[in-house]
């Protein structure tokens, strides 16, 4: 029993939920550096049994790294540094199916523009995140009947707490304008045509 006791003495930070030491906690021992891993679990529990201990948890949402978490035991302070895992919230990859951007992806690059003709009026948006621990989302409804003219799909990286949002511009062409574009094109062909046969004519006279 009095092995037990002892034991418990020198185990003054007995849990730490949502997060680890660097190393054994040792009452002599004053310095640590404390990882948190899921900061909305994130917790320390003391033992308190025959210590006059204080202690405060700051608010998980303001934990941040190089935050120090005072442990004040017997009035001996032991320092807890938060060592923390940024996850980016960047993207790995941008695509939108069949058609390509009017600007080259870049993770730091958050605007892109599309055309896409008139018969097309729904998308498909294909974005990775550059850290597995974030999350994409993107509206379905942004991605299905586009008018003509401009419209916008908003893609959002998110941790839960923080967000970063990339902006696809989509230019669905105007009907009109398409019908212009092939009569032309026809018409350039047709005078393509005429030009180049007497020309082949003459060199076959």
């Amino acid at each position: 029993e009095e092995v037990v006791e002892e034991e418990k003495e020198v185990d003054y930070v007995r849990k730490i939920t949502g997060g680890k030491l660097d190393k054994d906690f040792d009452k002599t021992v004053f310095e640590y550096t404390v990882t948190v891993e899921d900061k909305d679990e994130f917790d320390i529990s003391v033992d308190t049994k025959g210590t006059n201990a204080s202690y405060k948890i700051p608010n998980t949402s303001n934990l941040s790294n190089g935050k120090k978490i005072n442990i004040i035991i017997d009035d001996k302070t032991y320092v807890l540094t938060v060592s923390m895992e940024e996850v980016s919230l960047k993207l790995s990859s941008l695509k939108m199916t069949g058609y390509a951007f009017n600007e080259v992806f870049d993770k730091d690059v958050t605007s892109y523009t599309v055309t896409i003709p008139y018969e097309v009026n729904v998308i498909t948006v294909d974005a990775k995140a550059e850290d597995e621990k974030a999350t994409v989302t993107i509206p379905e409804s942004q991605l299905k009947d586009l008018k003509v003219g401009g419209n916008k799909v908003v893609v959002t990286v998110s941790d839960g707490s923080k967000k970063n949002t990339y902006t696809i511009y989509v230019t669905r062409s105007n009907e009109e304008k398409l019908e212009e574009k092939e009569t032309s094109i026809i018409t350039s062909e047709i005078i393509e045509n005429n030009t180049s046969n007497p020309t082949s004519a003459e060199t076959s006279m």
